[in-house]
């Protein structure tokens, strides 16, 4: 089966019919239906209901779809590394950035990436929360900042947390805790919290993680954005419970910040990306920082690599072309844990048996 055929009904999913498929492809609609028939033929399936007006997907077929997706995308992504080999990865990479955590989230990864991968391009836009989430679900950014895994309404995504960020509370300095010099979930009980109108996904992010300790705001003002958060601090004795990283520059006589002294208390932080985005530099940017510490983790699959020579077997080292061509075939859910060395050949004689993946070296 070629990978042409599968972009080919990935395609007919996506447009509704043969005809704008076949126009997209740049191919006739004869040559696309003969296709997906050798398709069905070699499958033994039927993987769409055909009439007039559009083409839908069979059970079956849907089933194939979102296989093909996964195949495809760690074909563009292993064509990538390979060329990357070649000439070195090059590639357009589209960010959304949280406004006020720029510097926190992404300036040390961009620059290392960029040293290593010079060619690659960034688009950077920057973003509330929930205007990540718009970009996102509109196709307008590859790669999006969000606080943890949020309920993603009628698109798919897929989330790489990367950072758990404590938590803490904004205060004007007349307030009565800001004598102390850290507090307890306990000290806010009764304290009236501030909340941001124009940002419900962070607000849930924080009542979720506030939950996560046994913790609900007895008392909820709603204020119109961050930017208004101080005035209300002053003129309420209202507090504003935060994750950690940011700050609002302006106001250091008249606002403090205090700790939460909790240990189950924490915000996560995630690289968020459509799932049906075929883009191979996405999955590269999100490994990356791991990949300098010479360790990461994929959490859509279990892999065990061994080598066996002779009596002996130890750990295999794989580069990133060779990882991801292997991805697509294991189905089990689970974690890659392993350590990355691109300076080695790439592995002979694959053999697959269940989780384990064997080889011989």
């Amino acid at each position: 089966m070629r990978i042409e055929h599968m972009r080919e009904l990935i395609a007919i999913k996506k447009l509704g019919n043969y005809s704008k498929a076949a126009k997209s492809l740049f191919i006739t609609q004869p040559a696309l239906s003969r296709h997906i028939a050798d398709m069905e033929k070699e499958l033994g399936i039927k993987l769409l209901d055909r009439n007039k007006h559009n083409v839908e997907l069979t059970e079956a077929g849907l089933k194939v779809y979102t296989q093909f997706q996964h195949i495809v995308q760690n074909y563009d992504l292993l064509l990538q590394d390979i060329n990357g080999l070649k000439t070195g990865i090059t590639g357009t990479l589209r960010l959304g950035m949280l406004y006020y955590t720029i510097k926190q989230d992404f300036s040390s990864i961009i620059s290392k990436f960029f040293t290593q991968y010079p060619n690659v391009k960034f688009k950077k836009y920057y973003y509330q929360p929930h205007e990540v989430f718009s970009a996102l679900k509109e196709d307008f950014i590859d790669i999006g900042i969000l606080p943890g895994n949020i309920t993603s309404g009628n698109i798919e995504l897929s989330f790489q947390e990367f950072r758990r960020d404590g938590m803490e509370v904004m205060m004007s300095t007349e307030h009565p805790l800001a004598e102390k010099t850290a507090l307890t979930l306990e000290d806010l009980a009764e304290e009236e919290c501030i909340y941001l109108k124009d940002d419900p996904i962070t607000n849930h992010s924080y009542e979720k993680a506030l939950a996560r300790c046994g913790f609900t705001a007895s008392r909820k003002r709603f204020v119109e954005d961050l930017e208004t958060v101080p005035i209300a601090l002053q003129d309420n004795h209202a507090i504003y419970i935060k994750a950690k990283g940011f700050i609002l520059p302006g106001y250091d006589r008249e606002i403090v910040t205090r700790p939460i002294d909790s240990k189950c208390l924490y915000v996560p932080k995630a690289y968020a990306y459509r799932t049906n985005n075929s883009n191979p530099l996405i999955t590269l940017f999100y490994l990356w920082p791991n990949k300098t510490n010479q360790h990461f983790s994929l959490s859509t699959t279990f892999i065990k690599f061994q080598t066996f020579k002779k009596s002996q077997h130890k750990e295999k080292y794989f580069s990133f072309a060779e990882i991801f061509i292997f991805t697509y075939f294991i189905k089990s859910k689970g974690n890659i844990s392993l350590q990355p060395d691109d300076s080695l050949e790439p592995a002979a004689d694959l053999r697959l048996s269940q989780q384990i993946l064997l080889v011989d070296a």
